[in-house]
């Protein structure tokens, strides 16, 4: 039970930066597109 409590909270962790890190590069590539359309 609290080996697969721990499982869980290291995969919510993974997935929680897994997202950040989308973000990010979802953030990157809009200020570039953006930047693509002023040029």
């Amino acid at each position: 039970m609290i080996l697969m409590h721990r499982g869980n909270v290291r995969l919510e962790g993974v997935g929680i930066r897994l997202s950040q890190l989308h973000f990010r590069l979802h953030r990157m590539d809009h200020v570039c597109f953006r930047k693509c359309l002023l040029w």
